[in-house]
């Protein structure tokens, strides 16, 4: 309890890690200190949130941008090609350039 004391933990937070031992140990059960530990640490040192990933860039959300990304793949769009066939046409590109880049 020194440490805890050390690093600075309150009574509150102390209290809370009594409470979430609780829920899995309850009275009249013993808490054992280092179950106890575990959660006093995980209070005192949360762990960092996942990180976000960069929103990709959603190219097939609309027609000037299936065109910009076609254009940036070299892939030229026929007459008789439909926003839906073009965006289809990229797609194929793209699996197939990953799976050149993972063999």
């Amino acid at each position: 309890m020194q440490q805890w004391a050390e690093a600075g933990i309150t009574d509150a937070q102390l209290d809370d890690a009594v409470e979430r031992a609780r829920l899995q140990k309850p009275a009249p059960a013993l808490i054992p200190a280092k179950y106890l530990d575990a959660i006093v640490q995980d209070i005192l040192h949360p762990p960092a949130p996942p990180e976000r990933k960069a929103p990709t860039d959603a190219w097939w959300t609309s027609p000037q941008s299936i065109d910009r990304k076609a254009r940036e793949l070299g892939i030229h769009a026929l007459q008789s090609d439909t926003y839906d066939s073009l965006k289809t046409k990229i797609f194929d590109k793209l699996r197939g350039s990953k799976a050149c880049a993972t063999s």
